[in-house]
């Protein structure tokens, strides 16, 4: 019984010690957790240089050529992108090329008909005045036929913003006069008045179409 009770009190000693340890250490884990970790940058530059040979050592290539071939897989990729722009650009160019095209002649020909159906107005005229030529045998009705058409061909050319020049009567101008000849100024009649048309003149909107030919009074020096 003693022999027990001694063995018994050895180890009581021993177990207390081991549970003081295993406090101890369970203090020092929970300080290590409670104290703020700090991460060490080596920023020196040989630190550096031993980071570019380990990558290196792993691609096989240095490290100045990795970079380059990134930098050209860079440009090649942007290359492409304006190439691709470009060529959109350019088939979107050429559409609107031809759809103006295409408009363009549309309008030509929708106003090539509308002239010459304006045409053909003046040419029923001059039938009608032809047939009654005819069938009167009057020269007045003639005439009177010949004026109606030609009036009619001259409100259709302003339909088309050309319009006959008056001149007969007005001062020379060489913007829209062409001297064919000159005569001797009458009593009445200023220096460079137009005396006499030759052929007429036409202006289509605030251009000159065609000078009239004209002559022109010359006063005696």
């Amino acid at each position: 019984m003693n022999k027990e009770q001694n063995e018994k009190s050895d180890q009581e000693p021993t177990q207390s010690a081991d549970a003081l340890a295993i406090e101890k250490e369970q203090e020092q884990e929970q300080e290590q957790e409670q104290t703020p970790k700090i991460s060490v940058v080596d920023k020196r530059h040989w630190a550096e240089e031993d980071q570019n040979e380990e990558d290196e050592e792993n691609t096989g290539k240095p490290t100045y050529i990795t970079e380059l071939e990134k930098q050209l897989s860079e440009k090649d990729a942007r290359i492409t992108d304006i190439l691709t722009k470009h060529k959109l650009a350019v088939e979107e160019f050429e559409n609107s090329k031809a759809r103006l095209r295409r408009e363009l002649t549309r309008e030509i020909e929708t106003g090539r008909r509308a002239f010459f159906s304006d045409l053909l107005d003046v040419l029923d005229t001059l039938d009608r005045a032809i047939e009654s030529v005819r069938e009167k045998h009057d020269a007045d009705s003639m005439l009177s036929g010949i004026e109606m058409v030609r009036t009619l061909f001259l409100n259709k050319l302003e339909g088309y913003s050309i319009k006959r020049l008056e001149s007969l009567g007005r001062e020379f101008d060489p913007n829209h006069h062409e001297a064919i000849s000159t005569v001797p100024a009458s009593e009445g009649v200023k220096d460079g008045e137009i005396v006499g048309v030759i052929k007429e003149g036409y202006l289509i909107g605030e251009e000159t179409l065609r000078p009239a030919s004209v002559a022109v009074a010359k006063a005696d020096s």
